[in-house]
């Protein structure tokens, strides 16, 4: 239940703090398709040593055995930067594993004070375990797990961890699970729990950690995941959608709002390819009508002169008929006179 309540995605980091011997560490790898990587701690160099063994068997090829004190490590240091998944199973009573032959280890007598003393410093070493966990400060969920029925180890210790942690709240592990947390426990509807007489399994308790929705956004933010103008979109914000209705008219601003310059010189030219149309620039404008103004000049002056050449024309047509007309009458005197003569001769 632990790594499939964490559920870490894939390529992340992720920490074991208690791995040895590694069935859950081997769960882990199994969610994120062996990539990413699992920082697995234990102290005990014997269980680690089997876990290694373990993890081999099963093709794990992400995870990183250290044997080491877990509370030793440094949450600020520079490889857990990207540490956004961390599975804590610490040591516990044990109290929920079906026939463990602790009581005959114990002697009756003084059996009651014994576990009392053992499960106060077990619950002290878990809060503690729990409070250094949560300082690795990219962390977004952290799951908690025990093998014990104690309330001392289970809910009360989740209480005073929220208590000291107010970035933190409780998610609810596995919804469709019936068996809740105890009753009467400010945390137990947010927790899991499993038993012999309930659920015919070993007792167990797992509490789901989630840092607030405030301070996730904050950091994604700052991850650039997502930006202030989507903030703002999702918030209503009449200036963002202004503005997002403006860029998304950026083609064509003035002609969007209604701008008299630029509709004119849309209209002034049909082609609303030139930029400098699209945009209304004066000049711009300015230049397409003197070219027009030139063009159009240009014709009329073609128009005049072709007009000047046919009056010229028709002008010298006509000159040339008035001299014809003036010489015709002169060879037609010169030809009466002939004619005079001749009927003198043949007179």
């Amino acid at each position: 239940m632990p790594a499939q309540v964490l559920s870490p995605t894939h390529g992340s980091h992720v920490i074991d703090a208690c791995a040895a011997p590694g069935n859950k560490t081997t769960h882990l790898a199994s969610i994120m398709k062996n990539t990413g990587k699992i920082f697995a701690f234990d102290l005990d160099a014997k269980r680690l040593g089997t876990m290694g063994g373990l993890t081999m068997k099963a093709g794990v090829m992400n995870t990183q055995l250290h044997n080491q004190d877990f509370l030793k490590t440094d949450p600020n240091d520079p490889k857990y930067k990207k540490v956004e998944y961390i599975l804590v199973d610490p040591s516990c009573s044990g109290s929920g594993i079906v026939n463990r032959k602790d009581y005959l280890t114990e002697n009756s007598g003084d059996e009651t004070s014994k576990s009392k003393e053992r499960i106060e410093a077990l619950a002290r070493f878990q809060l503690t375990i729990l409070k250094h966990a949560l300082k690795f400060p990219s962390v977004k969920r952290l799951v908690y797990s025990t093998c014990s029925v104690h309330v001392e180890e289970n809910e009360e210790v989740v209480e005073k961890v929220l208590e000291q942690n107010t970035d933190f709240v409780l998610g609810k592990p596995l919804p469709s699970w019936a068996h809740r947390g105890v009753e009467g426990s400010k945390v137990g509807e947010y927790c899991l729990r499993a038993s012999p007489e309930q659920d015919k399994t070993n007792g167990f308790f797992v509490a789901l950690f989630e840092r607030k929705v405030a301070e996730v956004k904050g950091q994604n933010t700052d991850n650039k995941a997502t930006d202030s103008s989507e903030l703002d979109i999702e918030t209503g914000s009449p200036e963002t959608v202004k503005g997002q209705n403006a860029d998304n008219k950026a083609t064509e601003p003035g002609i969007e709002k209604g701008s008299p310059e630029t509709v004119k010189s849309q209209s002034t030219d049909s082609k609303a390819t030139e930029p400098g149309i699209e945009k209304g620039i004066p000049e711009t404008v300015q230049t397409s009508c003197d070219s027009e103004l030139r063009s159009s000049q240009g014709q009329t002056g073609g128009r005049k002169k072709k007009k000047k050449r046919k009056l010229a024309e028709s002008q010298g047509q006509n000159g040339n008929s008035k001299q014809t007309k003036l010489t015709e009458p002169t060879k037609t005197s010169t030809g009466n006179k002939k004619n005079k003569k001749l009927r003198k001769k043949m007179d």
